[in-house]
């Protein structure tokens, strides 16, 4: 009898040892899996902030997933209530339909067929400076970030910045603004290339604006005009890969304007460049 006992505690011990081995597992699996969204995602904003700015961004059918939905996706993790403008560049009705039922999210479909027709070549980028005015106009403090990227972390700095300064202009894209700049752009403006030798470029991906700075008049309205002239944004044998378009313009058109301008290094820290490739914030794109 003594026996029986003692071989049953003994497969009582084991099944008992096992339990705890498979539950530390499973712990340590939920506590990794927690870990890695905190670290990707960071802690979410424990209340929605009123923000002076909208946000606003474009997309065709190439960038809508998961480029935009996860564009927005981080906007309504980091900026919960944040008021977003989506201006459709090449949308499929199915995408425009989904884009519709987004939280916050405003549809706007771009009128190509009222602008120059070297706009509709969306790698030329000259709809963008002609949105961002349109914006701006309409709804007086906008940041345009491009769907392609996505937010990382609070953006209270942004808002912030946009208040204060009524502008945003970033660098630390890259050192040299003239490694992708086409000769002929410079020729069109008057300007010389060698002169912008070693100057950072002012970022094409992330900017804000305001009617109640200058920037709107020196800055903003020169960069539409190019953009809207074929032989300044998009001159023949330009590319990708000897031009960066509106970035290119943004960048002369702020070096020559003779302002005194504050520009920022440390935002890439919070808007990430990503490509059309994070997926991180799919899950966090709220329907409404």
């Amino acid at each position: 009898m003594s026996m029986n006992i003692s071989t049953i505690s003994r497969k009582q011990k084991v099944a008992a040892f096992i339990l705890v081995v498979v539950g530390a597992i499973f712990a340590g699996v939920v506590f990794r899996s927690t870990l890695t969204f905190q670290v990707n995602a960071g802690p979410m904003p424990n209340r929605i902030r009123n923000y002076s700015f909208t946000l606003v961004t474009g997309a065709n059918s190439g960038y809508y997933s998961p480029g935009l939905r996860n564009f927005v996706g981080s906007a309504h993790y980091w900026a919960p209530g944040l008021n977003i403008v989506v201006w459709d560049l090449g949308l499929t009705p199915e995408q425009v339909q989904e884009t519709q039922t987004w939280c916050n999210v405003t549809y706007r479909r771009f009128p190509f067929e009222k602008y120059p027709q070297h706009l509709k070549n969306l790698k030329e980028y000259a709809w963008k400076p002609v949105i961002i005015k349109q914006m701006v106009d309409e709804v007086g403090n906008i940041v345009w970030i491009d769907a392609g990227s996505h937010i990382r972390g609070k953006i209270t700095q942004i808002d912030n910045l946009i208040q204060h300064d009524g502008y945003l202009l970033v660098q630390g894209q890259d050192g040299d603004t003239t490694v992708f700049l086409y000769e002929k752009m410079c020729t069109f403006m008057g300007l010389d290339k060698k002169t912008f030798k070693l100057k950072p470029s002012y970022s094409g991906n992330l900017n804000g604006w305001t009617k109640r700075n200058d920037t709107y008049e020196k800055i903003l309205k020169p960069w539409v005009k190019c953009a809207l002239t074929k032989e300044c944004i998009a001159p023949a044998g330009s590319s990708l890969r000897n031009h960066r378009y509106d970035q290119s313009a943004l960048t002369l058109i702020t070096y020559t304007s003779g302002l005194e301008l504050q520009h920022h290094t440390e935002l890439y820290d919070v808007i990430k460049e990503s490509r059309n490739s994070n997926r991180d914030y799919l899950r966090h794109l709220r329907t409404c």
